[in-house]
């Protein structure tokens, strides 16, 4: 099968690499972690958030843009 995905360009991807990518993708659809740890079967939320949640690149490029907001200085109030 590894073969095969190589032939087609695909990488392999491993059954466990879904749990990571469905625990992110709850994330990003805006599931609460206790929905999501119960969608994942987990026992401790902490497992699901910080073991299996990504956060996605838009995401995090969001954030920073959020924090570069609060960051900027106001031209008009540097020059007075």
């Amino acid at each position: 099968m590894n073969r095969s995905l190589e032939k087609l360009g695909l990488r392999i991807i491993r059954l466990h690499d879904l749990r990571h990518g469905a625990s992110s993708l709850l994330a990003d659809t805006g599931a609460k972690p206790h929905e999501a740890q119960a969608v994942m079967g987990h026992s401790h939320v902490d497992t699901t958030m910080s073991v299996y949640t990504r956060a996605a690149l838009q995401a995090q490029r969001d954030a920073l843009d959020r924090v570069g907001a609060l960051l900027e200085v106001d031209e008009t109030d540097v020059n007075n």
